[in-house]
């Protein structure tokens, strides 16, 4: 065994695998396998914990990126009353977010509700569809 190499035996204080792995030191390990599946869930949970963390802070930036319409703009953009609004939002069609009492609708959601909900196959709906898109903010 190298001078560098250390050698845990039951005799020793147990040691959690992070915590040796961290000291750096060159070290020989005899392992059960409970602890390497304690090891390997631990690293997964870290996983699962860093790509959350990365997708809230993600959308924490595409938020603040994010344009926001009221709902009087909304209102004007599809040319309907705020009660249509509100059963939109019921219906899970096009919800608002709130901000304080304010409820704003965001730009994305608005373009994906006309994609998916203006009619398109009649030439009426194609033109409303065109009036509504030009409508829209940049």
């Amino acid at each position: 065994m190298s001078e560098t190499a250390q050698c845990f035996t039951s005799n020793i204080p147990y040691m959690e695998l992070n915590e040796i792995i961290k000291s750096g030191n060159n070290v020989m390990l005899v392992v059960s396998s409970n602890d390497l599946l304690r090891f390997a869930d631990t690293i997964v949970q870290k996983a699962l914990e860093n790509h959350a963390n990365e997708e809230t802070q993600q959308r924490k930036e595409d938020e603040a990126e994010e344009k926001f319409l009221t709902r009087k703009e909304v209102k004007s953009i599809f040319d309907v009353c705020d009660s249509t609004l509100w059963s939109w939002h019921k219906h899970g069609l096009l919800c608002h977010r709130k901000f304080g009492r304010k409820c704003v609708y965001a730009l994305s959601d608005i373009r994906r509700f006309m994609n998916d909900h203006v009619e398109k196959d009649t030439a009426a709906g194609y033109v409303k569809w065109h009036e509504v898109k030009a409508n829209l903010p940049e």
